[in-house]
Formats: structure tokens, sequence, C-alpha cells
């Protein structure tokens, strides 16, 4: 059993996602908090988001083929 640090439960250790970077290996966050944290960003921040950038791509493929030829490039 381990503690969410957002919510304060106390839950399984499978309902935490893994962590390389945490003494135990698991996450600080339960997987349900860690999600509803991902929702709220992308909520708040819009213009970063994955959706807006395949639309911006879509909209503007020559842009696109310029960028991806200059990453191959290097």
């Amino acid at each position: 059993m381990k503690i969410c640090s957002t919510c304060g439960e106390h839950k399984e250790k499978s309902d935490f996602h893994k962590s390389k970077s945490s003494s135990d290996g698991l996450t600080y966050k339960c997987k349900s908090c860690a999600c509803a944290a991902a929702v709220r960003w992308v909520e708040d921040n819009p213009e970063r988001s994955l959706a807006n950038r395949l639309r911006w791509a879509k909209e503007n493929p020559q842009r696109t083929r310029e960028i991806k030829s200059r990453w191959k490039a290097t």
C-alpha cells in the first residue's frame, strides 16, 4: 500500500506508474490523479497541446516539410 500525495488515499502499488527517479520506484501521484492533472494541463495550455500542433501541421504542409527536412539533415 502507498499513499497518493495528491488525493491522500491509500492505494495498491499497482495504482501508481513506475518511476526510476523515485526511491520506491513509483510515482508520487496515483494513476487517476496523474491523468486528471494531464487533462487539466491540456485545458490550461491549448496552444501547446498535441492536438493543436497536429492541426497546425495539417494546415501548413509546406512549412511542416521544411521543418522535417531540417531535422533530417542534422
